[in-house]
């Protein structure tokens, strides 16, 4: 029984653990484009152009 308790535990730090590096990978995916994001709309651009390269990232993750 204590085999089975260890391992629920060891699977639940690996699902914790695999959540924290998609949220961190998120937030630095986002990051990455910020100042491009904050070139386009100084410089006028509709944000059209940085939606598409969105689309193309979410494209290359799949």
């Amino acid at each position: 029984m204590a085999e089975l308790d260890s391992i629920a535990r060891i699977v639940q730090l690996i699902d914790v653990a695999l959540r924290v590096s998609r949220e961190i990978r998120s937030f630095l995916d986002a990051y990455k484009d910020t100042g491009r994001d904050v070139n386009a709309l100084r410089d006028g651009d509709s944000g059209q152009t940085c939606q598409l390269d969105q689309v193309g990232n979410m494209r290359e993750m799949a």
